[in-house]
Parts: structure tokens; C-alpha cells; sequence
């Protein structure tokens, strides 16, 4: 694979990703929006500790998915360096036996 088509595959990802998390964000304000009108805003009533206590969730979550994901990218990046050194090893054995053959036939001779 090729850097454009790595590069490509990444901003892929990374729509994917921000789409994954405003469909995320747009559905937590629905339910909200759904439980005011059903239940008014009894239930909704949050103190300043619960809100913060919920920045803290969802900051470690934050931080873990993106931490998850850099190392997911890593490993993605490894292994295609693997399957280059792989490729480049396997040119290498079919020269190496190729010198070996030619090394043969002169001994022949």
C-alpha cells in the first residue's frame, strides 16, 4: 500500500470517527430533549458536582479513545512496514539465489 492510499485510509478514519462521535452527541441532546418533554424537568435537575463529575467521565474516555486510537494507527503503520520488509526480504532471497546459480554454473565451467 502505497502513502497516498495510507493517507487516504487515515482521513477516512478520522471521518468516520468525528461523524461516529456528532451522531453520538446529537442523540444524547435528543434523549434529553425526549425526557424533558416526557417527565419535565424534575429528573433533569443536575447539581454543578454531578456535571462535574460527568466532564471527568467523559474526559477519561476521551483521553482513552484517543490513546486507543493513536495506537491503533501505530500498529496499522507497523504493519505495513512489515509487509514491505517481507516483500523486500523475499527480492532479496530470489537475488541472492539467483547469484548463487549463476556462482554455480561458472564453477562449472
Amino acid at each position: 500500500m502505497d502513502d497516498q492510499h495510507f493517507g487516504q485510509l487515515i482521513h477516512e478514519l478520522y471521518f468516520i470517527r468525528w461523524s461516529a462521535v456528532i451522531v453520538a452527541l446529537l442523540s444524547v441532546v435528543g434523549l434529553i430533549v425526549l425526557l424533558r418533554h416526557f417527565y419535565g424537568s424534575v429528573l433533569l435537575r443536575f447539581s454543578i458536582r454531578d456535571l462535574l463529575w460527568l466532564m471527568v467521565a467523559v474526559a477519561l474516555v476521551s483521553g482513552w479513545w484517543l490513546d486507543h486510537d493513536n495506537i491503533r494507527k501505530q500498529r496499522l503503520q507497523l504493519d505495513l512496514e512489515k509487509v514491505e520488509v517481507e516483500q523486500k526480504s523475499a527480492e532479496l532471497d530470489k537475488l541472492r539465489d539467483s547469484v548463487k546459480m549463476l556462482l554455480q554454473r561458472q564453477s562449472l565451467k
